[in-house]
């Protein structure tokens, strides 16, 4: 949890959005690849404050679908944001593809993945992750 937190800029609870736009994964157009922009609404800034909603951008790889995280639309989930910058405007996208917990009714966390990387798999709640969040650095030196 050390290095998906510290690698973070933004740790929010909320929904994601139902409608979303695709476009180019690189400003230029010229690498093929797609994203997904939709709107992500924030209930709880756990790390970061911001606005009550932010743009979530997320790469359209279908080949990897079980590698990287699937938010899916009305979904509640924890994510791990980095803030990156695309044509001249905010959005965020998901710490290495794989920074989300889907909320569970009981309140339970699970990641909505199964990468190979060391990362807890779930947590009881969002106070427990949270708890995990705020003891972790606030920077990562490491390399992967």
């Amino acid at each position: 949890m050390d290095e998906l937190s510290a690698r973070a800029d933004a740790v929010v609870v909320g929904t994601k959005g139902d409608s979303g736009h695709k476009e180019s994964a690189d400003e230029e157009g010229r690498s093929g690849l797609f994203m997904t922009t939709t709107l992500f609404a924030v209930s709880q800034w756990i790390k970061g404050d911001g606005p009550d909603s932010v743009e979530l951008s997320e790469m359209n790889l279908t080949e990897m679908e079980d590698e990287i995280a699937d938010v899916r639309p009305g979904g509640e989930y924890v994510l791990f944001l980095e803030k990156v910058t695309y044509k001249g405007e905010s959005r965020y996208i998901l710490v290495g593809g794989v920074g989300a917990y889907e909320v569970h009714p009981d309140g339970s966390l699970s990641r909505t993945e199964t990468a190979g990387d060391t990362f807890p798999q779930s947590y009881a709640s969002v106070s427990e992750l949270t708890r995990a969040v705020n003891s972790a650095p606030l920077s990562w030196t490491k390399t992967p």
